[in-house]
């Protein structure tokens, strides 16, 4: 009699995942830095900040070098642009192009913020999800973080789009009020941070004033795996700087301000040559040129993509080097052939 009651099926059975163990290992993302130590992979993340922090460059940023390393595709990357200016927007795009990185901002292509969360859905049910990361900015802008009852349902729909393969990243501000021992704190309620698998508050450092550079702490309030605990970031506060400059001023620093500066970046030529090389190899976009030769060449970003626009032209007696302009926008870069001149000079 007792074997045959145990035998007898229940109503929790049928959700049973026995059986399943291998098709859940198969989706699951290894905890592994994806965003430099910030971001693992396969996470649901949350970045809190006072305004003009500098979180959206650092992030973009970030992205662009894990593209660069080969970490992800840029098209497996969603930025969802939520809270910006038509000038801003084109910016981002611009340098997105670059990498193939998708950005979606409300009442373009047909997109409203209200198909963000079916669309996650969607990608942990159909398995699309895996490998893909996408980024919210900001994270106020498609669930109210005042709401519990709102903040509750897009952490499910980011739990599952996460247990399906995928990584969330969502930017928040912080209160502009601080605590009594001068913490940022962060708006809302607790119930993002609570369902989220790690949470970092960015805190300006301080800007100075002869670098013309900014420093912001992370502070990590939360995680359950091997995020890093602290880290600092630095950026040009140079005015007038094209988003794509400043951007790529972006680097991990030290927490003491002011860390040691080379004192030359490198010698031209051997910008020139990184670049050519790049070039030749099929790096064809500016700014993966710039990230290329850095990585090759260990000299700044900023540096290199200043050569690189200086020696920019049609003009192969001027120039070293031109673009056109192809699929999505990205300008292709070309190196100008030698002229029929040199070539007779190469060979007397």
């Amino acid at each position: 009699m007792n074997n045959e009651n145990k035998k007898k099926p229940n109503p929790l059975q049928a959700y049973s995942l026995a059986g399943m163990g291998n098709a859940l290992a198969e989706n699951a993302e290894a905890a592994e830095p994806l965003l430099g130590t910030l971001c693992l992979r396969g996470e649901v993340s949350v970045w809190y900040a006072p305004p003009n922090t500098g979180k959206t460059l650092i992030i973009l940023a970030l992205v662009i070098d894990a593209v660069t390393a080969g970490l992800m595709e840029g098209e497996d990357v969603f930025y969802v642009n939520a809270d910006d200016s038509a000038q801003g927007l084109a910016a981002k795009v611009q340098v997105a192009d670059d990498f193939g990185i998708n950005c979606l901002a409300p009442g373009q292509q047909g997109f409203e913020l209200n198909r963000l969360v079916p669309a996650m859905q969607q990608m942990a049910r159909d398995g699309t999800a895996k490998g893909k990361l996408v980024v919210v900015d900001t994270l106020k802008k498609v669930a109210d973080l005042m709401s519990k009852s709102e903040c509750r349902e897009f952490g499910k729909a980011a739990r599952a789009f996460s247990l399906a393969g995928g990584t969330f990243i969502g930017l928040a501000h912080t209160n502009k009020a601080r605590s009594s021992s001068q913490k940022l704190i962060y708006a809302g309620t607790t119930d993002v941070l609570e369902d989220f698998d790690s949470a970092y508050l960015i805190d300006p450092e301080g800007t100075d004033s002869a670098k013309l550079q900014k420093v912001v702490r992370f502070e990590c309030i939360k995680s359950r795996g091997p995020n890093t605990q602290e880290a600092y970031y630095r950026y040009s506060t140079v005015k007038d700087l094209a988003y794509h400059q400043r951007l790529s001023t972006v680097e991990e620093t030290e927490p003491v301000y002011g860390m040691n500066e080379p004192s030359d970046d490198g010698p031209d030529p051997l910008i020139s040559a990184a670049v050519e090389q790049a070039i030749r190899e099929g790096v064809t976009t500016k700014m993966r040129i710039a990230a290329e030769v850095q990585r090759r060449t260990n000299i700044s970003r900023g540096k290199v993509l200043a050569f690189i626009e200086a020696h920019t032209g049609p003009d192969p007696a001027v120039h070293r080097w031109h673009f056109r302009r192809v699929d999505r926008g990205a300008h292709q870069y070309e190196l100008h052939r030698p002229s029929a001149a040199n070539d007779k000079a190469g060979t007397e």
